[in-house]
């Protein structure tokens, strides 16, 4: 997980004119969704990803991300499952295996990269039923 510095209250969120992006994206977001159901009913990971980054990208359009393409860069790169955002907040999330991933190569990655500027606080989180946990 990435953090910005930045913060964004949920309300002044919620007072932003999201419903033109999201009539824009409608068909985007259904195709995300349909990918989700698939992935969960396959348990691919792969297709999870798929259905995060196109949420990700239908999402910067309300809410824009900073260096938000050098994370789509990051992620085809060095083949990560996907990108998630934060819809109504200031995290980002690159989607992987520790076990597939090379995980001390994307942290260089991201060092040495724009990308740090943008989202100086990087945590390693492990995904569990219901939710993640910090290691």
């Amino acid at each position: 997980m990435l953090e910005s510095p930045l913060t964004l209250r949920t309300t002044d969120y919620h007072q932003l004119p999201r419903e033109p992006g999201l009539l824009a994206n409608a068909s985007r977001l259904q195709l995300a969704w349909e990918k989700v159901q698939q992935a969960c009913h396959c348990g691919n990971p792969q297709l999870l990803g798929e259905a995060a980054t196109i949420s990700a990208i239908a999402s910067q359009q309300l809410l824009p991300k900073p260096g938000f393409d050098a994370l789509l860069d990051l992620v085809e790169s060095a083949g990560l499952y996907g990108l998630n955002v934060a819809h109504s907040g200031s995290v980002v999330g690159l989607l992987l295996d520790r076990r597939r991933h090379d995980v001390e190569f994307l942290q260089w990655r991201l060092a040495e990269s724009d990308i740090a500027a943008h989202w100086p606080q990087q945590h390693l989180l492990a995904m569990v039923p219901g939710g993640v946990i910090l290691q």
